[in-house]
């Protein structure tokens, strides 16, 4: 039997209680070992994390001295190089998002956690850390958009499914399409066209955490590796892709309105299926999607009852 790898966790936890049951977990784990160091402050956890030798923080935000973003803020900039994984209450859970999606690798919402749980989320975020790190410099972005190209995409995911036979993580693929990008171009000009896929790429960044992985791989064709933390299939990140989208859309003076086709695929990675397959199991699941909406806008059309449909102002 292979020997268990080690990780070496920073505990930022002023509350005794969550330590000690943190600890316990994490001691409980059957498939790797942790060495954990439990620090009360974020000075203190700050001057421990700089002098090194440490995989991964786990890190509450409300200290003695420090609350809220600031205090992910603090110790990111001081370690860009240690990967953390946000703590969280139930009540503090859109604060933890915003976190992850300022740069955190990841959040756990402390009553949920479980040993083989809060395990998997330490590999698989230090992993991830350790793969985006070591590609950084490499020329795998979209000019136009600056999110990852289709290289860029195919280099880190595979990357990404490569840890997830290890690991056990479960990951939802996202295939979006820009609809109707031909008639934008035709109708306002290739430049609004173009900023169609600049405000696409900015709602998926400001959807999507900075550890997944998001890639424009076409004209109109934008891809999205996320792990499915939540365990809902992706269904809480497609509401928020539902929110930013119309948030955008509401922005004045915008002389296109967005639309999104969307197709998802959730997937065990344990299963070892070829990212090319998923890709093709996702653009067919796009298919329907837009069949279906292209059907329901007929039954409108068709219905003298029913109000017009919007059209782009």
């Amino acid at each position: 039997m292979a020997p268990r790898v080690r990780y070496r966790v920073l505990l930022v936890e002023d509350n005794p209680v969550d330590a000690m049951r943190i600890r316990q977990l994490l001691a409980r784990s059957r498939t790797a070992s942790f060495e954990v160091e439990s620090q009360a402050s974020l000075a203190v956890a700050q001057e421990r994390a700089v002098a090194g030798d440490i995989d991964l923080i786990l890190l509450d935000l409300d200290l003695p001295d420090s609350l809220g973003l600031d205090t992910y803020a603090t110790l990111a900039a001081a370690v860009p190089q240690v990967p953390i994984v946000i703590l969280s209450r139930p009540a503090d859970e859109e604060l933890a998002i915003e976190a992850v999606q300022a740069g955190a690798q990841d959040m756990v919402l402390k009553p949920s956690l479980s040993a083989e749980g809060l395990a998997r989320t330490i590999r698989c975020a230090v992993e991830r850390h350790r793969l985006v790190a070591s590609l950084r410099g490499l020329s795998l972005t979209d000019e136009l958009t600056g999110l990852l190209n289709r290289r860029g995409f195919t280099t880190i995911a595979q990357g990404h499914l490569r840890l997830a036979g290890r690991t056990g993580c479960r990951f939802v693929l996202f295939f979006v399409d820009v609809d109707d990008l031909k008639v934008i171009n035709d109708r306002f000009g290739h430049h609004q066209g173009d900023q169609a896929l600049i405000r696409t790429a900015a709602v998926l960044r400001q959807t999507f955490r900075q550890s997944d992985v998001v890639a424009r791989i076409g004209g109109d064709e934008f891809v999205i590796l996320a792990l499915d933390g939540a365990g809902d299939q992706g269904a809480a990140m497609q509401r928020r892709l539902a929110t930013n989208l119309a948030e955008e859309n509401a922005q004045p003076e915008r002389a296109v309105a967005l639309s999104f086709s969307v197709g998802t695929v959730a997937f065990d990675g344990r299963l070892e299926e070829p990212l090319g397959a998923l890709l093709a199991r996702a653009d067919r699941a796009l298919y329907v999607e837009k069949r279906t909406r292209q059907r329901l806008a007929t039954a409108i059309r068709g219905c003298p009852t029913a109000p017009p449909l919007a059209e782009a102002p």
